[in-house]
């Protein structure tokens, strides 16, 4: 009899605190765990539809269902309207006066006049540059025979060799035509310049039942007519009324440093403590074998200013970026 009182109690015991468990239960809470668990095994199983562990299927809310087909949806919906936007919407359209530092990088359009014919050099690049007219208000001028008495502003339009080898001969202007370019702008120390990316996004304005002269011979053949004969100019007798001038220079490297996108900078003794910095670029590297310290050399290049981004300081340089330009080794005796 004792034995059966004590599992009598024991069971009075247990429904108590069932019943005092109920009492204080909190609905939220079991309403969030059969959300998220399994009923079979109880492992936590979020938002699946079936148990990963024991393959029971679990039962949701309707509304987590339709946010799960919504969500799909409108990012279906947002990818077709940004296929739209980018082949029916087009580039904006910008005067050069308006590129400022704070457009940097931005994808524009503009439409002007070629400065000359746009060919490409030994390098493959295509390059020249677009002019614009503004007056004293600084209003865009189209009435080319308002040009004299306006202000120019121009902007280094360039496509690279793979881009350039893709733009048709008839899309290339030619010299004095309106053009209309579309790229991704570069500020350099204020100086904005236009990277066109597609061989579409140039394109040259004309009339086509008018007769267009041929397209010139291209810079790398014109370069070649340089006469490099010239006498050549002390290492120490550079200075800036050289600018943008050919020269000649003998003399006696001082540094060789390689630098970003495989260039060298070669400098040369000119009594100073850095010395006379020799540009040159990745592709005439290429085609030389950089001289040692101490070693004699000739120089023929044009003379350029050179900012240093980094040190926001300018000084003078000798640039081999042309097809005629070169640095040979001279003999030490």
């Amino acid at each position: 009899m004792d034995q059966e009182n004590k599992e009598q109690l024991k069971q009075i015991a247990e429904s108590l605190q069932d019943i005092s468990k109920s009492l204080n239960r909190d609905p939220k809470a079991e309403f969030y765990h059969s959300e998220t668990h399994c009923p079979s095994c109880g492992r936590f199983v979020g938002t699946e539809t079936r148990c990963p562990y024991c393959q029971t299927e679990t039962q949701k809310r309707l509304s987590i269902r339709v946010f799960k087909v919504i969500s799909v949806l409108i990012s279906t919906l947002g990818l077709a309207m940004l296929l739209f936007y980018a082949r029916h919407v087009q580039t904006a359209k910008v005067n050069i006066n308006e590129l400022t530092p704070l457009t940097n990088f931005a994808h524009v359009r503009i439409v002007g006049y070629a400065d000359k014919d746009a060919t490409m050099n030994q390098w493959g690049t295509l390059s020249f540059n677009v002019i614009q007219y503004y007056d004293k208000s600084g209003k865009l001028v189209t009435d080319k025979q308002k040009f004299k008495d306006s202000e120019r502003k121009e902007i280094r339009v360039t496509a690279y060799k793979k881009v350039a080898e893709l733009v048709n001969d008839a899309d290339k202007p030619r010299a004095g035509e309106e053009v209309e370019v579309e790229g991704q702008v570069r500020v350099q120390q204020n100086v904005a310049s236009l990277l066109v990316n597609a061989p579409e996004h140039i394109r040259a304005i004309y009339d086509e039942k008018k007769p267009r002269k041929p397209l010139g011979k291209g810079y790398a053949q014109a370069g070649n007519k340089v006469d490099t004969n010239i006498p050549p100019t002390k290492v120490e007798e550079i200075t800036e009324k050289l600018i943008k001038k050919n020269v000649k220079v003998l003399g006696s490297v001082k540094s060789v440093l390689s630098v970003e996108n495989d260039c060298a900078i070669i400098r040369l003794e000119n009594g100073s403590e850095n010395g006379l910095p020799v540009f040159v670029p990745s592709v005439s590297k290429k085609k030389l074998a950089l001289p040692q310290n101490g070693t004699k050399v000739e120089v023929f290049g044009t003379v350029e200013n050179y900012t240093n981004p980094q040190t926001n300081t300018t000084e003078l340089e000798i640039s081999l970026k042309k097809p005629y330009e070169y640095i040979k080794v001279l003999p030490n005796n």
